[in-house]
């Protein structure tokens, strides 16, 4: 590339792979062995007791006794649970003719880590603290399923937190695409709650945190995919790509980033003064920020072709939009040093360009209106990993005699009963290492493989 304000690649390289940090919401626990009561068969026991252990591992992991949260470990923790859940959603439906007993009330609790605690006006947004509770299945598989999708977020940050040295700057390009396909998978999960999921809610509560509402997560999908576009031309910075190209991926992000603000507008008054405040000072901070950089390598690319004046007028045009820049204040912690770095870089090289231009070749820096504009077009090459809900199998929590059954309530009789099955391996499962197998543990491989099959 062309001598100019690349010079300091590193900083700039930096500011691109910042990443804000999404806080992972919380929960309470909930026992759905011990809700959902009745004689039940023992694949329908078995499940529940699966999904109560499976759920108590990631409450815990939630929790982390307090300490910080290893977002690869949130991320196992819901893949575990979740079909399970989603199972037991399916099966609640598919027994939807018989009367399911309760023996209490099936509640789920969770509390938000996108929702503003109070509106401008002081206004509580949501439930005390953040905590809302739901009767709703759908509402807890949402929840999971958005968790799954910060942590994914979360786990981009650290992968790219070892991609750029502390020490020398010195930058690992191939640790790039390892966090942008964690982005690209929490997109896909967001687009899947709010487009395939939530829609099923049939009388959702007027009031609800960020997290179950449709227009936030799409908006959030689409600012998890401009993350990864902001690294994708990074990695073009970082190693020598083409100016013309690193221009289009910024302003492409940066109408990605407008189109995510316009999405959020259409939300009610109270919904949007609701949304973590975070996310409303990346959507305008960062289109400034980008389109800044876009006019810079464009102007760096005509000075490589030999056109003086027309760089010196995009650098003029960069220096200028760097101008009209306020960081939100919960940016400038992640990015303010940075930002400054790079104005002070843009403004020299600015007036490093006229000089230029006005002395050496005696003709003035091209006008703005004079300058070829849709050499800043943008594209958008980000998309999201798409996720689709899948087709379990159900199983009946429709009760049975005892007596022809012999299943009792307990976590103990149940292991008993499944002692009695005489469960089959499936295909590709060797016999013998699954005959050796606890039953319970048979039940998981057995569900597993139809799963897979499921999907393909």
């Amino acid at each position: 590339m062309d001598e100019g304000p690349q010079d300091d690649v590193a900083n700039t390289v930096r500011l691109l792979c910042s990443f804000r940090e999404y806080g992972i919401p919380s929960t309470r626990g909930n026992d759905l062995n011990a809700t959902i009561g009745g004689n039940l068969r023992p694949e329908a026991r078995q499940l529940l007791v699966n999904a109560t252990r499976q759920r108590v591992t990631l409450t815990d992991g939630l929790e982390y006794g307090g300490a910080k949260v290893d977002p690869r470990n949130v991320v196992a923790a819901v893949t575990a649970y979740f079909p399970s859940i989603w199972k037991v959603m399916k099966s609640m439906e598919a027994s939807a003719s018989v009367n399911v007993k309760l023996n209490r009330e099936l509640k789920f609790k969770w509390r938000t880590s996108l929702t503003e605690s109070t509106t401008s006006s002081g206004k509580q947004h949501d439930g005390k603290d953040g905590w809302t509770s739901q009767t709703v299945l759908l509402f807890e598989i949402g929840y999971v399923l958005v968790v799954r999708a910060l942590a994914h977020f979360n786990t981009a940050k650290v992968i790219m937190h070892h991609a750029i040295s502390e020490t020398n700057g010195d930058i690992d390009a191939t640790k790039f695409a390892s966090a942008s396909k964690e982005l690209r998978i929490g997109a896909g999960l967001l687009h899947c709650v709010a487009c395939d999921l939530l829609p099923r809610w049939v009388s959702p509560p007027s009031v609800l945190p960020v997290e179950m509402m449709p227009k936030a997560l799409l908006a959030l999908k689409t600012v998890f995919l401009v993350q990864a576009q902001r690294l994708a031309a990074a990695k073009a910075i970082a190693t020598g790509g083409k100016c013309s190209v690193i221009s289009k991926l910024l302003n492409g992000a940066a109408d990605k980033y407008d189109e995510a603000a316009a999405i959020l507008r259409k939300l009610s008054k109270s919904d949007f003064e609701a949304v973590d405040k975070g996310v409303l000072d990346e959507l305008g901070t960062l289109p400034v920020i980008l389109r800044g950089l876009a006019y810079k390598y464009v102007g760096i690319d005509a000075h490589a072709q030999g056109n003086w004046a027309d760089a010196a007028g995009y650098l003029h045009l960069a220096s200028a939009h760097f101008g009209n820049l306020t960081v939100g204040r919960t940016l400038k912690p992640l990015m303010g040093g940075l930002v400054n770095i790079e104005i002070s870089t843009v403004y020299k090289f600015a007036n490093d360009y006229a000089e230029e231009t006005n002395s050496v070749y005696f003709v003035p820096p091209t006008p703005p209106d004079q300058l070829t504009m849709s050499k800043t077009t943008g594209v958008f090459i980000a998309k999201p990993t798409p996720y689709s809900l899948p087709a379990p199998s159900t199983v009946s929590f429709a009760e049975v005699e005892a007596a022809k059954e012999g299943v009792g309530e307990t976590e103990e009789e149940v292991s008993a009963a499944l002692n009695e099955l005489k469960l089959e391996a499936p295909p590709g499962v060797d016999p013998d290492v699954f005959a050796s197998l606890p039953p319970n543990v048979q039940l998981d491989v057995i569900e597993q493989a139809k799963n897979e099959e499921q999907s393909k």
